[in-house]
């Protein structure tokens, strides 16, 4: 097994990948546009490659600055193992590679939201050593907002 950065062959997989997580409308085409915006605002995709060198999982990180104290916060903002590949260990190899990207980019926090279905993956993250401590609340802006970024 070996985590690395998402590359250029591996767009595909990825949108395997979140397919098996719901979302089925991404194409390999609109997440290499995507991944270029993500990347460019500090974010970066890490993919689980298994020995025969498929990708079997993925985890999209994002940093940001904290304004309450010193260092930065990561997100974890898309994780998931390929359906065939689960409770083998991966999953927690990927949280620990995570973690230490973390320290390498000083962040003090490491925290990841999922839907309130994935039951599964809510004792995946207490079983890792995350801690439930907020409840967190989703709103879209206005179509006028919307239509706007759309254009640039």
């Amino acid at each position: 097994m070996k985590i690395r950065e998402l590359g250029k062959k591996d767009y595909q997989s990825l949108a395997g990948l979140l397919k098996q997580l719901g979302y089925g409308d991404n194409d390999a085409l609109s997440l290499v546009s995507r991944y270029a915006i993500f990347k460019k605002q500090g974010g970066i995709v890490f993919v689980v490659e298994d020995d025969a060198k498929k990708v079997i999982g993925f985890a999209a990180i994002a940093i940001m600055p904290l304004i309450h104290c010193d260092g930065f916060l990561a997100r974890i903002a898309g994780i998931c193992i390929d359906e065939n590949s689960r409770s083998a260990g991966i999953g927690a190899e990927l949280i620990k590679h995570i973690e230490n990207y973390c320290v390498q980019k000083e962040c003090v926090l490491l925290e990841v939201t999922t839907n309130l279905v994935r039951e599964k993956a809510h004792q995946f993250y207490l079983n890792n050593g995350f801690v439930e401590t907020h409840k967190r609340y989703n709103k879209k802006p206005e179509a006028r907002i919307l239509n706007r970024v759309k254009k640039v």
